[in-house]
């Protein structure tokens, strides 16, 4: 069978509360908070909503001290963990005054130059700040947050991001292991088929489909038509995108090959699924690709989504997707995904790694910003968007949808081992199937990206 597995520069160089109800889960955190007098001293607005405000504000200096020395003593002996998941759910909770003490608190204990604890809950203090200025203005709260430079919008240009992408694709396994798993998945389903259709539902680059192309080119008895349909938001990367892999195509022999860009806003994701936008041939074979990122929907779009999927008939669907226990849907479940995503990169990466400090202040930081966005709470229809990744089970609803699972072959799962064992050593990676349908990649016992493969 055709190895997709390439060196990893090979071809990658050349291309340059019902609001949150579903994510944070407010019980989790609550007893133990309780516990640490939490509910009581961070701030009257939380203590004592039942109460007048002459009542909330006749409290003695001695009291006040007092209150003040348990509030410490709390904060101090509290985890940064903790702490962090505290601040989340005030802030979701628009309990501002403990949001702004636990954000000091928190600034105060941490370093953006520290270990990867530091780092990580550095990015989750500073996302939770630009949600607190958003909603209350910067002239309201500014002298209250110790701040380590003057307050700067969390704003990350779109160049930023594809090169804090491709950085993320070099150096660590995550972004690859998805591709590659992905892309045997597809190869497989398409031998046999004369002529086969590419939706990636976000192109981005396109550093996916490169060494899957270089397979259905050398595929005994000859390469068939490609056609390879990418949808984005940035209209100017689609078309080069597109122009780099008609290039690659041109290198390959690969004379029947298509691009075709599909500018995808938020308000059409669900329309450019449309056979006529897909341009939809009779003996095509179809794969839909949906990787990480996945295209931002709402909760009430993500069901019509897939159910617009499933009406194309697909030869099978490819879904690489964050791992996060659904079930619990809590932020400290999120919290403990992005540090061992920075453990990671700790662990593999020199701290002069201008690579490792690209991906934790653009990529990371992106995804973590987003989290907390005013934009990021709620859709047009007032529902809860899905950006980058946030705490909705594909899965389920590909089932739910009448989709079944594609078990992944024997040599699929050798080849993520052998991406692994080649180019990333490090025995914190670890690779383990899930369910018969996922196989997942993790660092040190959490898993961090599935990926698995749908037919109709």
């Amino acid at each position: 069978m055709h190895s997709l597995l390439l060196p990893p520069r090979s071809i990658i160089a050349s291309f340059s509360k019902q609001k949150y109800a579903n994510f944070f889960s407010h019980c989790e955190q609550s007893k133990q908070f309780q516990g640490l007098g939490f509910n009581e001293m961070l701030g009257n607005p939380d203590a004592n909503a039942g109460e007048s405000s002459d009542t909330v504000h006749a409290v003695s200096a001695e009291e006040e001290a007092s209150t003040s020395s348990r509030l410490a003593d709390a904060l101090t002996h509290a985890s940064l963990e903790d702490l962090v998941v505290e601040c989340a759910l005030a802030v979701v909770d628009a309990k501002w005054q403990r949001s702004v003490q636990l954000i000091n608190h928190l600034r105060q204990r941490t370093s953006p130059e520290g270990d990867s604890l530091d780092r990580v809950v550095t990015h989750f203090v500073d996302s939770l700040t630009a949600r607190v200025v958003s909603e209350l203005g910067e002239s309201q709260v500014t002298d209250q947050l110790l701040l380590r430079q003057p307050w700067l919008p969390l704003n990350i240009t779109d160049a930023e991001r594809q090169g804090a992408y491709l950085s993320l694709n070099q150096v660590t396994p995550f972004i690859r292991f998805t591709h590659l798993t992905a892309n045997q998945a597809i190869l497989e389903v398409f031998q046999g088929w004369d002529s086969v259709h590419i939706v990636d539902m976000d192109i981005m680059q396109g550093v996916q489909w490169p060494p899957l192309m270089q397979a259905l080119a050398g595929r005994a008895g000859g390469a068939p038509r490609i056609r390879i349909s990418g949808a984005g938001s940035n209209f100017s990367l689609l078309e080069q995108t597109g122009n780099l892999l008609a290039t690659f195509a041109v290198s390959l022999g690969l004379a029947m090959f298509e691009f075709h860009p599909l500018h995808a806003e938020e308000h059409n994701i669900v329309e450019i699924l449309s056979p006529s936008s897909l341009d939809l041939r009779a003996g095509d074979a179809l794969a839909i690709n949906m990787s990480i990122p996945q295209p931002r929907l709402s909760s009430r779009d993500r069901g019509s989504f897939v159910t617009m999927v499933r009406s194309l008939d697909p030869t099978i669907v490819t879904l690489a997707d964050r791992e996060v226990n659904c079930r619990q849907g809590s932020m400290m479940e999120t919290f403990n995904h992005y540090r061992a995503l920075f453990d990671s990169l700790e662990a593999t990466l020199p701290p002069s790694s201008l690579e490792r400090s690209n991906v934790e202040r653009v990529w990371l930081r992106g995804e973590i910003v987003s989290l907390f966005s005013v934009s990021n709470s709620t859709g047009g229809d007032g529902s809860r968007t899905s950006t980058d990744f946030q705490c909705f089970n594909w899965k389920e609803t590909m089932r739910n949808e009448g989709f079944l699972s594609v078990s992944h072959s024997p040599f699929a799962v050798s080849q993520a081992r052998l991406l692994l064992r080649l180019h990333y050593p490090s025995q914190g990676y670890q690779l383990r199937e899930e369910d018969g349908d996922s196989l997942l990649l993790g660092w040190q016992g959490t898993p961090l990206f599935g990926v698995s493969a749908w037919r109709v």
